[in-house]
Formats: C-alpha cells, sequence, structure tokens
C-alpha cells in the first residue's frame, strides 16, 4: 500500500468516525430524527467509501467499525459526565468568584467617578454626602472623600454618571479564580 493509499484510507476512516461521532452527539441530545438522519443516508456513503480504499478483508473492517462503534458511544458518555461535572464546578465556584470580581471592579469604577464628580459639582458644606459616599467606596477610600473640598449629592440619574464617566470604564476582564 503507497503513503497515497495511507493518507485516503486514514481520511475516509476519520469521516466515518466523525459522522458516527455526530450521531452519538445527536442522540445524547435528544435530536432523534436528525441522528436517524445521518445514520440511515450520511453514514452509509462515508463507510463506503471508506470501504473502497480500504484494502483488508471484509470480516477486518467489520470488526473494526464494531470497535470504533464501542468506543465512540464510550467517549460521547464520558464527555457528558465531564460537562456536567464542569457545569457544576462553574455554577458552585466559578461564577461566585466573577460576580464578586464584576462587584468590585463595578464599585471602584463608581466611586472613581463619584470622586471626579465632587472637585465639580457641588461645595464642600454638604458632610452628610461625604459619608454616603465614603460608604460606596473601597476600604482605602473613605480618607480621599474626608480629605476632598468637595461633596456630590446623591440623588443622581444614572445616565449623568455615564456620560461624565469619559474615557474610564470598568475593567471586567476576568481573573482565573483561584
Amino acid at each position: 500500500m503507497s503513503a497515497k493509499e495511507t493518507v485516503s484510507v486514514e481520511a475516509a476512516w476519520e469521516k466515518v468516525v466523525v459522522k458516527f461521532r455526530e450521531v452519538c452527539v445527536l442522540r445524547r441530545e435528544s435530536r432523534l430524527a436528525e441522528s436517524e438522519r445521518v445514520l440511515k443516508e450520511e453514514m452509509p456513503r462515508v463507510i463506503a467509501a471508506w470501504s473502497a480504499v480500504n484494502p483488508e478483508p471484509i470480516a477486518a473492517k467489520k470488526a473494526e467499525l464494531e470497535t470504533m462503534f464501542a468506543t465512540e458511544r464510550k467517549y460521547v458518555d464520558q464527555t457528558r459526565v465531564m460537562q456536567r461535572l464542569l457545569a457544576g464546578q462553574m455554577s458552585e465556584q466559578l461564577l461566585p468568584a466573577m460576580r464578586e470580581q464584576v462587584a468590585e471592579e463595578v464599585k471602584k469604577f463608581f466611586a472613581e467617578q463619584m470622586r471626579g464628580m465632587q472637585a465639580t459639582m457641588m461645595p464642600a458644606e454638604n458632610k452628610g454626602a461625604a459619608r454616603a459616599v465614603a460608604a460606596m467606596m473601597p476600604e482605602a477610600a473613605p480618607e480621599l472623600v474626608a480629605a476632598s473640598p468637595v461633596i456630590v449629592p446623591m440623588p443622581m440619574p444614572a445616565a449623568s454618571l455615564v456620560s461624565m464617566a469619559g474615557s474610564r470604564r470598568p475593567n471586567f476582564t476576568l481573573a482565573r479564580a483561584s
């Protein structure tokens, strides 16, 4: 068998494996009609093409197909189990960590915006607002609010905050949860 024939047999075999895996996945997803269509219409064509270029005896081809069918069914089942495990891990560990990080970024962003607005909007006469702003800021920020000569009025439409944000936006790049 030449190198060209080997490549052709391997390529044809890969098509058979991919089609059968597709059938298995479709069945796992309860897409039975589509699975049956692929099994009845597409699988015979790819198996016939592979069989035509494969010089092995028919018995060896059948055995190879049976082994592949069992292996692929097992592979798809194991993949499904892994997907469920990963989904559970995401909902239990990763998503809460992501929510926490996003909340912290939003909190920092708005604290920055509040400090910036303090400098431009209102005289330092309203000390009660300073405490309200300080409560919204990260731990290090209350000192900044106390040192700031200007206080921001609390009732403000969200659109004003967005328009005053300028080019600084929250960093929602999520770090890997540890």
